[in-house]
């Protein structure tokens, strides 16, 4: 089986290079970054995790750069071992107000 999640919309896919059956979102262009968030490298309940943190921060903003680049933020944090970002200036600051409203528990990944 081929899960990945979509960073558009938080759904768990079939294929990290195909489009979201539920949004319709394909590859972010980045086939690292849409592997990594697949299921060769996380189970299904973990892409499910992060697909909630991605559903709770559209809770804040409809701006998909703003959802994308706050999920890889939250990610950056959280679990400093799988990606880091570097983001500066009025986004980081647009970034850090969302994050300080997502109310998420810190999981393991396995």
């Amino acid at each position: 089986m081929s899960l990945a999640l979509c960073f558009n919309c938080g759904n768990v896919k079939f294929g990290a290079l195909c489009e979201c059956e539920e949004c319709g979102t394909g590859s972010t262009g980045n086939v690292d970054l849409d592997i990594l968030f697949s299921d060769w490298n996380y189970c299904e309940e973990v892409l499910e995790k992060f697909g909630n943190v991605i559903v709770q921060i559209h809770r804040h903003t409809d701006n998909q750069r703003l959802v994308f680049l706050t999920f890889l933020r939250f990610v950056s944090n959280e679990y400093p071992g799988i990606v880091n970002i570097n983001v500066d200036g009025e986004t980081l600051d647009e970034i850090e107000k969302i994050l300080e409203k997502l109310e998420i528990e810190r999981f393991e990944i396995e």
